[in-house]
């Protein structure tokens, strides 16, 4: 929905059999273009009045916690559009639903899980034969990562085998592989974080990764994550006496 200045049409000029064309409008596929409508789509709902407006290049989402929050919000997104001349496509749109699917995770008022379509990919993904085949599954896997416990101990070794020069698969690679994949068929998820109850932090260290959990009580008196944090120990720290590693 972007137009193109004339001067810079000629640079986006194609030939056909019948005719040469050049584009009004910047197109998909230009490097650059991604990276300059999502600047610009950001400049254009930050004249929103409201808050908790999000958008990803063409994908917007509104949150809010009444019908009537949601049509003040959603007036002032689309009087914003109309005023920037940018349009909808209505049969692409959903309004006042309690579920949503986007940028392949389901957030609803519960929490966030990754799509079951996504899920089901990783728990049928075969055993990997070769690197291609690992870092395909790692990819997949990490895109997840922040809904996973303890993930970087998880994927430590799978890892050094995707990067090494020979590719390695023992049974210890293969019961990482299966572990990584019961992860995901007890579906990974994380609570909506409320700030009116009480938080909770679980920490934890190895000579692979320190991991933490933050926490909060449901109302059924479990305790249920809201956020995971990770990371691998570099060579020098996997060394610390446990005491170290845990309160670094």
């Amino acid at each position: 929905q972007i137009h193109l200045p004339k001067e810079y049409r000629k640079f986006l000029t194609f030939t056909t059999p019948w005719k040469t064309f050049q584009f009004k409008r910047l197109p998909f596929g230009i490097k650059h273009a991604a990276a300059y409508f999502q600047s610009m789509m950001d400049k254009v709902l930050s004249k929103c009045k409201h808050n908790g407006i999000h958008c990803y290049q063409d994908d917007i989402i509104i949150a809010a916690n009444s019908i009537q929050e949601l049509n003040a919000k959603l007036n002032d997104v689309l009087s914003t559009l109309q005023e920037n001349n940018l349009t909808l496509a209505p049969d692409k749109c959903s309004f006042a639903t309690q579920e949503i699917q986007y940028l392949g995770f389901t957030i609803s008022s519960q929490g966030i899980a990754p799509v079951i379509n996504n899920t089901d990919k990783i728990c049928k993904f075969t055993t990997p034969e070769n690197q291609k085949q690992l870092k395909r599954f790692l990819g997949m896997c990490g895109y997840y990562r922040h809904l996973i416990p303890d993930y970087a101990t998880k994927v430590h070794l799978l890892n050094i085998s995707s990067n090494s020069r020979t590719f390695t698969w023992t049974s210890e690679h293969q019961e990482k592989f299966q572990e990584l994949q019961r992860t995901f068929f007890t579906k990974p998820f994380i609570v909506q974080t409320d700030w009116t109850k009480q938080f909770f932090l679980n920490t934890d260290g190895s000579h692979i990764a320190i991991t933490g959990i933050l926490m909060q009580k449901q109302d059924d008196g479990e305790l249920q994550p809201i956020s995971y944090y990770f990371r691998t120990l570099t060579a020098t720290e996997s060394r610390y006496p446990a005491n170290k590693i845990e309160l670094n």
